[in-house]
């Protein structure tokens, strides 16, 4: 009887209860903030009934289930807690409201697209806005990065149309690899490649062509965000391709409403304004002799009233340009898309370069199902870069060596040849270096590159704590230049012309997935990613130089060049050499991030990735990298106030490696070709080693994050140390006994460590009037704590007399060069017979090119409808190598070669077996070098020519806007939004460098390792530019 009765008293409970759980569903949703828009991600949601939670995701979804008339609680830090009872709705989409005097939770894109909040971060980073880089008007949007990110130096590489860029994140990793940043966009990495001129069949170093970064290709006015990873945390989550730190660019997407159309222009003028001064005293010649026959000005004084002409400003012209983007997005119920599409038409400051530019890009979200999201994005991109030879051989060291009494504008003669000033044996010197003017008008350089890009991703919310995101991404180009020089050409006439093209193809596959679980047990949160990352990479380079041109370069459309008019086997009439490259590169990955936080004061997070490379032997080709990172909200514990309203403090530890070029590890034979023609194989110069691995990184981080008077001040101080292992030494010489030249190894270790500091002011804000500044102070030491060899260097930056070189116990960023004999006491040891100096015939260090330190200082003023916005860039020390000034004085056109009238005696002692004796001989040999110019020709070497300490000020960029007010967009009718700009770059510098620009390189990114920057040898300056135009949104509906 009484099991009777408790079954009857329990059958109704139980009914309840199911009817209860049967009435439940699932409420899903997504938040976002009230100042921007932005996800609200790791809120805490919790039905107050059942008592369960859930917290939203990186996107700010969430979902949870409950039943009509439940009340669901959302809360997050900084932002006001919100109730909301449940009727019969499934979809419930909030907007969060930033807490009074609280600062707005800064949400950060991180790697593979993860969002998380900064408050939680334990590693250092900064993000720059879209609006912020497009605003500067740059084509390549890596330069607008300069001044705007502590840590980040962009080393340009020229001011020439479709010139490269390269991002640094803290100093230099790698004495042969690639130190780039990398490239993330959208969650998926861009190849950012530079053509490597060695894949060229002269393979001939990267110095006198310059090849556009792909990166480049993006177009600013697509970018939402960049955000700068600089700690160890993108390191071990990426593998070996974040050795060098990432920048994760995040593009734009269509909001849900009515189709919005947007367009805007700009228009840019330009113009070189800073130039080397050349002397106007001594005419053509050699020891004060009048000589015709070659390109030097030792002669005689020039005759009274001798007309000068100003041929670098006769050269440089007005250069110009012109851009058009147009936009359009909108969607209706969970579908929403984005397209944009862009031309820009550039013509340079170097008369014949120009730079033509079009972009496309589509993207389209779509909410498919409560559980499943779907996001695809297709980018077409095109450019076509007219371009001028640079640094020796280029035509600006011809511009200013050619002679001043003489107008180079007349650079042809009647006929239509070229014009030759000098003689040789009393006919016209075909070897005399171009003309300027014939150099860029008979000389062709181009490039033409189509590229398309596609990603598609989707995030399945599989539960409420748990999500699936799978991305995929492709990315293929195809890139074809070629270079001509005329019949006529003095580095070619001996063949009668010359004509060299190239192709590169690349086909890249990118595949991420993603498992992502969150789950928060009382004050404890914790959420678990794991996944794996497959990379795919062919490149195909081949490239065909012949000689002995059967078309002029005359007969050819510059402008509109096409491949058919520069194949070798089609112009030419005489031999042909080639090479091909097949490059294949694939890696594998599995990786794994565990976060961790208490009461939203404590964050832990853990991460490791082992990758599988498949340019190592299999017994090497496996390795693992570990992160850990905390960060400690200390603020949680101090009484609120209105002074100190956040500090933070954080602490990281990472291991990473870098892989190391495609088949270093073993030796091949390579295409061999006589002078007669005759073809075979041989090894190459270079002996690869088996026994290769990965350069291995160890980074440690510390830092704090402070907020003050109502978060109008913030602060983020940052110090670090990198450790480098084994970095690989590509084309090393330890001895030529091994029957290689260059040598392949494991044998350098480096260090890197540095302070960084990230101020932001908030001087004043009113309804009509905000004033905020953002301070960037970044400060790095480097040194290479162990090498074997007495010096090694690239011999890319191998350029006349100076390279980049490294040396055991010196900075990465030295310069070696010529310097002088000394005894043991520093004295200069001085030829008896000649009384010149004798020259150390061993490269040693010269100089260092590493800063003091480099700040930026960022303004933001608007007034109304008014914006004022304006970034400068201030470098303190570092040297920098006047290679220009260097050549000048060989050829006694430097200004420091008007002494050459004045009796010298060099200071030193004679080099007569006493120098080393108590009593050595000192130099009393009096020279005069009107009548012995080897003082300057032979005796000008690149350690008179650092100049030390190099400090500059530069206004990177200034931009004035006014926005229309809604009551005169009324009265047009036609926009919903309007506004007219004008910007400036790089209008002044103030420098105590004696050249015209110290940010110069004298090679390109494709050198790798530390390369040629602030190596100034016949680059072109940066010029400064006027841009103005419009920006318009079209009015839909009333």
């Amino acid at each position: 009887m009484r099991k009777i009765i408790r079954l009857l008293v329990m059958i109704p409970i139980i009914f309840s209860s199911w009817t209860a759980t049967s009435q439940e569903r699932v409420i899903s949703g997504t938040l976002v903030s009230d100042r921007n828009n932005e996800p609200v991600i790791s809120a805490t949601i919790t039905n107050q009934r059942t008592k369960k939670s859930v917290q939203s995701s990186s996107n700010g979804a969430f979902s949870i289930r409950a039943q009509k008339g439940d009340v669901l609680q959302f809360s997050s830090v900084g932002f006001a807690t919100r109730t909301i009872t449940i009727g019969d709705q499934s979809v419930l989409n909030l907007t969060m409201t930033v807490s009074q005097g609280q600062l707005a939770e800064v949400v950060v894109t991180t790697a593979f697209g993860i969002k998380k909040t900064k408050r939680s971060q334990g590693t250092a980073s900064q993000t720059v806005s879209g609006q912020e880089v497009n605003e500067t008007q740059r084509d390549n949007w890596m330069n607008a990065i300069t001044g705007r990110v502590a840590g980040a130096t962009v080393n340009m590489t020229s001011g020439a149309p479709g010139a490269s860029s390269q991002i640094v994140l803290r100093g230099f990793n790698s004495i042969g690899g690639d130190n780039s940043a990398l490239i993330i966009l959208d969650g998926v990495p861009l190849n950012n490649t530079v053509f490597n001129q060695h894949r060229l069949a002269s393979d001939i170093d990267n110095r006198n062509n310059d090849y556009t970064n792909r990166a480049a290709d993006i177009n600013p006015d697509d970018i939402e965000s960049i955000s700068v990873l600089k700690g160890p945390e993108a390191a071990a989550l990426y593998g070996t391709e974040a050795g060098n730190g990432a920048i994760i660019i995040t593009t734009k997407r269509g909001k849900a409403g009515k189709m919005k159309i947007s367009y805007d222009n700009s228009f840019r003028f330009e113009q070189i304004t800073r130039f080397h001064d050349v002397q106007k005293v001594y005419d053509n010649g050699v020891n004060g002799q009048s000589v015709n026959t070659t390109r030097a000005f030792f002669g005689p004084k020039y005759a009274e009233g001798t007309k000068f002409y100003d041929n670098a400003r006769n050269f440089f012209q007005v250069g110009t340009s012109f851009k058009h983007n147009l936009s359009l997005e909108g969607g209706r119920g969970f579908t929403t898309y984005r397209a944009s599409g862009s031309y820009y038409d550039q013509d340079g400051v170097i008369p014949n370069t120009g730079n033509k530019k079009i972009n496309a890009r589509v993207t389209v979200f779509s909410k498919v199902s409560k559980k499943l999201e779907l996001t695809g994005t297709f980018a077409y991109y095109y450019q076509f870069n007219r371009k001028a030879f640079r640094g020796t051989g280029g035509y600006y060291l011809s511009l200013l060596t050619w002679p001043l009494d003489d107008d180079a504008r007349r650079w042809q003669n009647i006929n239509g040849s070229r014009r030759v000033i000098s003689k040789n044996s009393g006919l016209d010197n075909s070897s005399e270096s171009n003309n300027p003017f014939f150099e860029v008008e008979r000389n062709k350089n181009f490039d033409r590159t189509h590229r398309v890009t596609a990603n598609l991703s989707a995030t399945y919310e599989a539960t409420d704590w748990l999500s699936f995101d799978w991305r995929l991404g492709a990315d293929a180009y195809g890139q074809y230049g070629a270079t001509l020089l005329d019949k006529e050409s003095s580095n070619a006439f001996t063949v009668i012309g010359r004509v060299e093209d190239y192709t590169s193809r690349f086909k890249g596959f990118t595949s991420i997935f993603l498992a992502t679980a969150r789950k928060k047990i009382g004050n404890w949160g914790f959420t678990l990613r794991a996944g794996n990352a497959i990379d795919d990479r062919t490149t195909v380079d081949w490239s065909v130089r012949g000689d002995s041109l059967i078309t002029a370069s005359t007969n050819i459309n510059f402008k509109n060049i096409s491949p058919e008019f520069t194949s070798p086997l089609k112009r030419l009439n005489s031999r042909t050499q080639g090479r091909d490259t097949l490059t294949l590169q694939r890696s594998i990955g599995l990786f794994a991030d565990l976060n961790i936080s208490y009461k939203d004061f404590l964050y832990l997070n853990m991460s490791g990735r082992n990758d599988w490379l498949a340019e190592f032997p299999p017994s090497r080709r496996s390795y693992f990298y570990p992160s850990a990172n905390v960060a400690f909200i200390f603020s949680e514990f101090l009484p609120k106030n209105n002074f100190f309203n956040f500090g933070k403090l954080r602490a990281s530890i990472a291991r990473t490696g870098k892989r190391v070029p495609p088949y270093s590890n073993q030796s091949v034979y390579t295409n061999a070709v006589t002078s007669t023609n005759g073809y075979g194989y041989a090894y190459g110069f270079g002996a690869n080693n088996p026994d290769l691995f990965p350069e291995q990184q160890t980074a440690y981080e510390v830092g704090t994050e402070l907020n003050f008077l109502n978060n109008r001040l913030t602060l983020d101080l940052t110090a670090y140390q990198i450790v480098i292992k084994n970095s690989v030494a590509a084309n090393a010489r330890p001895s030529y006994a091994t029957g290689f030249i260059l040598y392949t190894s494991n044998i350098a270790d480096l260090e890197n460590k540095g302070f960084e500091a990230v101020a932001n002011v908030h001087w004043v804000k009113t309804p009509s009037f905000n004033w905020t500044t953002r301070i960037n102070f970044q400060k790095t030491e480097n040194k290479v704590t162990r090498l074997p060899l007495p010096e090694f260097y690239n011999s890319d930056s191998w350029i006349a007399g100076y390279r980049a070189s490294l040396y055991r116990g010196l900075p990465t960023t030295t310069i070696g060069g010529q310097d002088y004999q000394r005894t043991s006491k520093g004295d200069i040891l001085i030829d008896a017979g000649t009384g010149l100096p004798l020259v150390n015939a061993n490269y040693v260090s010269v100089g260092d090119r590493n800063p003091d330190f480099v700040m930026g200082f960022t303004n933001n003023l608007s007034y109304k409808n008014f914006r004022l916005s304006f970034t400068f860039d201030w470098k303190q020390g570092g040297d920098v190598l006047n290679g220009t000034e260097l050549f000048l004085a060989q050829q006694g056109l430097s200004l420091r070669t008007l002494d050459r009238e004045r009796s010298v005696i060099f200071p030193g002692v004679l080099n007569d077996g006493l120098q080393e004796s108590a009593n050595p001989t000192r130099n009393s040999i009096v020279i005069n070098p009107y009548f012995q110019n080897d003082i300057y020709t032979a005796r000008s070497l690149a350690v008179d020519y650092v100049e030390h300490d190099v400090n500059w000020l530069r206004l990177r960029d200034v931009t004035l806007s006014y926005s229309l007010n809604n009551n005169t967009l009324r009265k047009l009718r036609v926009f919903s939004a309007a506004r007219v700009f004008v910007t400036g770059t790089d209008l002044f510098i103030v420098t105590n460098y004696t050249g015209p620009d110290p940010s110069a390189n004298g090679n390109t990114p494709a050198t790798g390792g530390v390369g040629g920057f602030a190596i100034d040898l016949g680059s072109t300056p940066l010029p400064i530019g006027i841009n103005f135009g419009i920006g318009v949104t079209f009015r839909n509906g009333k």
